[in-house]
């Protein structure tokens, strides 16, 4: 399992931040009920569940979802093309990603960035 891990090129910095800024620093009245990253983690969760044929497992600590887009549903069979089409209308980036966990019939992770 650990060597399917991949870490992201900011962890180090992630770690290295609160000495970098000095004094308390704290994301827990981030985290907590009316927290901003707690309420905007749970609407977008809620958006993004809203939306027929996508799911999402509610993240419990990260600041990122993987939404599951139901393959079948929406008659996609080249998820590259789909990514492309989608940046094209809607100027909304996916960067098509891989995991092991892949299942047939659901697209690979892809990391989304708006691109307006």
């Amino acid at each position: 399992m650990l060597a399917s891990m991949r870490l992201c090129a900011n962890v180090p910095a992630q770690h290295a931040i609160q000495t970098a800024l000095g004094g308390y620093q704290s994301i827990s009245e981030f985290i907590t009920p009316g927290g901003r990253l707690y309420e905007q983690r749970n609407r977008a969760w809620e958006l993004i569940n809203d939306i027929p044929g996508v799911s999402c497992v509610k993240p419990r600590g990260a600041l990122y979802m993987f939404p599951k887009i139901d393959a079948k549903r929406f008659n996609i069979h080249d998820d590259q093309k789909m990514v492309l089409d989608f940046l094209l209308q809607e100027k909304f980036c996916w960067c098509k990603g891989r995991h092991s966990t892949a299942v047939a019939g659901s697209l690979p992770h892809c990391h989304a960035t708006a691109c307006r």
